[in-house]
């Protein structure tokens, strides 16, 4: 990898690990699968109930910027491409993860989008 796809790959990891800890999109819903307590830094939900576009916000640039880690990651090059394929597998399904929460988030609010 070049130095500046290790720069924009760390800028793309922070830019979903941010929001992630804060708020905890994933890991809200990952813990109701597994049963495993894992809360957030701020679990102030009811602003987010007030402000529901901000949850659509966070969501969208976690999801962007995982995409944007793919993009790194296929044009680098590896060593093993196993290992390759692996991380390519993982970020894809997170992303189609983040992407069904999103969906979720949507059909259960009461927010309509012009």
């Amino acid at each position: 990898m070049t130095k500046a796809q290790k720069n924009w790959l760390w800028v793309s990891v922070a830019m979903f690990a941010v929001p992630e800890v804060l708020w905890g999109g994933l890991l809200n819903a990952l813990t109701s699968v597994i049963h495993v307590p894992i809360h957030s830094v701020y679990t102030d939900i009811q602003y987010f109930t007030d402000h529901p576009f901000y949850v659509y916000l966070i969501f969208f640039v976690e999801i962007l910027f995982v995409l944007l880690s793919v993009k790194i990651i296929y044009k680098s090059e590896f060593k093993n491409k196993y290992i390759k394929i692996f991380i390519l597998v993982v970020l894809s399904l997170l992303a189609l993860l983040l992407l069904g929460l999103l969906y979720l988030n949507y059909m259960m609010s009461q927010v309509s989008f012009p």
